[in-house]
């Protein structure tokens, strides 16, 4: 599909023009250099472990809403937020 008859584009980077696509590749590829992948590895570790633990506890099930606290658990933590404020205000947490 042509990016510009596809209604993500330009808010999605798969589907950026090449230029703009390159560009945002070149601002968001600082954020993951070898050091930052590092830092982030003991988050997503320590967030998988967790959510199974907490999966255990509650005799299973809940697949869905641990696979989505992971990226989010990530995405704050490269900035530095708090971590009491990485729950999703959707889910009530």
């Amino acid at each position: 599909m042509r990016p510009d008859h596809n209604p993500a584009a330009g808010t999605m980077l798969i589907v950026t023009d090449p230029r703009r696509h390159g560009d945002i590749r070149r601002i968001i590829g600082s954020a993951f250099t070898p050091r930052m992948v590092r830092r982030l590895e003991e988050t997503v570790r320590a967030v998988v472990v967790e959510s199974i633990e907490g999966l255990r506890e509650q005799g299973g099930g809940g697949f869905v809403e641990m696979a989505a606290r992971l990226p989010v658990a990530v995405i704050c933590d490269m900035p530095g937020a708090p971590r009491e404020d990485w729950a999703s205000r959707r889910s009530g947490r």
